[in-house]
């Protein structure tokens, strides 16, 4: 397996390294790691020394300081790391390489902002997620999974987007514990049931207020029928992925959840303490994510489990 792994020396650089340090089992049994660092200087700077021989030295201390902040990490993991570094706009160039590497998996430090901080600021990681051809493994913090049997979560959806993340688990299933738990994860957004039902039953709150005494009862078979509708979705979401996992032997869970779908599934992963999240994406650029709201970028937002996203 060839990774890539972007560097700025950042200290989410270094909680990248150590999970993949931690994690360079599962993922391959000869991996094969490249370091990438992208200086870009200030316009003033590159006035100054660009193309010039203090321009390069400038350059490469900068990638050399990036470089060793996560040297250490891979002191002792005895497989190929190559470090290079290139200069560029930083998504530009990220995916530039990574078109030029070819690698099977992208693993990134990212310490996460706001909707809002995407559309004022712009990220690299969603500038990489929107443009990566290949799955990306996205570090929040310096959590390491505790052992070889990891707890994973799956988001599950019904789409194809969620098929494609369920099959990359199982291709990687041979290299997990034996006991490593999956749990399918299906969110039902609570706005989408209440208007669903509204939708197909439009008088239903005015006879509450016409028959106040009888309001309890209808309450009731509210609430029955959306259990039922949130049920019967998640149901269908997990048929869409459990013909691919189960021939794995994995141990799997199926976990229905309520409620704002990016926030939720950021909140259950650390509740449940997962080693890892596990989504699919079709990517978005940085306008798109500030502006639909994307769950994936929710979920880096707002949780601190690293998330593995798969692109299809």
């Amino acid at each position: 397996m060839k990774i890539l792994l972007p560097v700025d020396g950042s200290l989410y650089s270094a909680y990248a390294a150590s999970f993949l340090k931690a994690c360079a089992p599962f993922l391959s049994t000869t991996p094969e790691i490249e370091v990438f660092n992208v200086q870009r200087l200030s316009s003033g700077l590159l006035t100054d020394l660009w193309d010039t021989k203090a321009y390069q030295n400038f350059c490469r201390a900068g990638a050399a300081r990036a470089f060793a902040g996560v040297r250490r990490a891979f002191d002792s993991l005895h497989v190929p790391v190559h470090e290079k570094y290139a200069t560029g706009p930083v998504i530009e160039t990220i995916l530039k390489e990574a078109e030029a590497f070819g690698p099977d998996l992208i693993v990134m430090g990212t310490k996460g902002k706001t909707n809002f901080d995407r559309l004022v600021m712009g990220s690299v990681t969603t500038g990489v997620i929107a443009g990566a051809k290949c799955p990306l493994l996205l570090i929040r913090s310096p959590y390491l999974p505790k052992g070889r049997d990891l707890k994973v979560g799956l988001a599950v959806d019904g789409s194809e987007y969620g098929v494609q993340a369920a099959r990359f688990l199982a291709r990687s299933a041979d290299r997990l514990g034996a006991q490593t738990k999956v749990s399918l994860i299906h969110v039902s957004d609570d706005v989408d049931d209440v208007f669903y039902y509204n939708l197909v039953n439009p008088g239903y709150f005015k006879a509450v207020e016409t028959a106040p005494d009888k309001g309890g009862d209808f309450f009731e078979q509210f609430n029955a029928k959306r259990v039922a509708f949130e049920k019967e979705e998640s149901d269908k979401a997990f048929a869409t992925v459990l013909p691919v996992l189960e021939p794995t032997g994995l141990p799997l869970e199926e976990v229905t959840l309520s409620g704002d779908v990016g926030p939720i599934l950021a909140r259950y992963a650390e509740q449940m303490g997962l080693d890892l999240l596990v989504m699919g994406s079709r990517g978005l650029d940085n306008g798109e994510a500030a502006t639909t709201g994307s769950i994936t970028t929710r979920v880096l937002a707002e949780g601190k489990i690293p998330v593995l996203i798969v692109k299809s």
